[in-house]
């Protein structure tokens, strides 16, 4: 698969890279040499140096070949005029583009872009670590793995859903719902909606 990289920032470095070491086709580029240099002299991909959105220097970086492009440059105006010139230039269906500002966010939707906002994903990270606080935490220890079962209060905005639809992290399962009597409903209950007091268990996978 060819993949095209514009930003060579750290997220775009680092990523080319992780792509190029599971022997993935790797183009990138920069406007700028000395962010190209980030990859290092041993990058066996595809570089190139000009402005993102310029249709020569996206056809130079092969462009008209790629599956799936990632345009993750520090300025959300760059980003949206690179995408849009992949999109109807190079007919690039899959493109992952990078927001910096949410409110934004939407506007690069209508344009047909799968955004990526790491402002938003930073903050609603922050919030679930701070409300981990009112979470009671236990940890079972098998052989290669910690398995830690949280109970966490449900919020507002999650009343009324089923317990399987509310977001969790990367190997966090839901499995009940303990509810203000004491009483334990399994997540998976045919019908069940998460009610006022109820909580989540869930359990997160840590393997070593």
């Amino acid at each position: 698969m060819n993949v095209l990289i514009v930003g060579c920032g750290k997220t775009g470095s680092r990523l080319a890279r992780q792509l190029t070491e599971r022997r993935y086709d790797v183009s990138v580029v920069d406007r700028y040499a000395e962010n190209i240099g980030r990859l290092g002299t041993d990058f066996e991909g595809i570089t190139v140096v000009g402005e993102p959105f310029d249709k020569d220097v996206l056809a130079n970086a092969g462009a008209k070949d790629v599956h799936v492009a990632v345009v993750t440059t520090t300025d959300d105006n760059v980003n949206v005029m690179t995408a849009q010139t992949l999109q109807l230039e190079f007919e690039i269906d899959k493109i992952f583009t990078r927001v910096l500002d949410p409110s934004r966010e939407s506007v690069f939707k209508k344009f047909g872009l799968h955004t990526v906002c790491a402002t938003r994903y930073e903050s609603d990270y922050l919030l679930g670590l701070i409300t981990s606080i009112d979470t009671d935490i236990q940890s079972v220890a098998t052989a290669g793995a910690l398995f830690e079962f949280n109970i966490l209060k449900t919020s507002k905005q999650e009343w009324g859903k089923s317990p399987l639809c509310i977001a969790h992290y990367p190997n966090e399962v839901y499995v009940a719902v303990k509810r203000p009597d004491g009483s334990v409903v399994p997540a998976n209950a045919a019908n069940y909606v998460i009610r006022e007091g109820d909580s989540l268990i869930s359990t997160i996978i840590k393997t070593d």
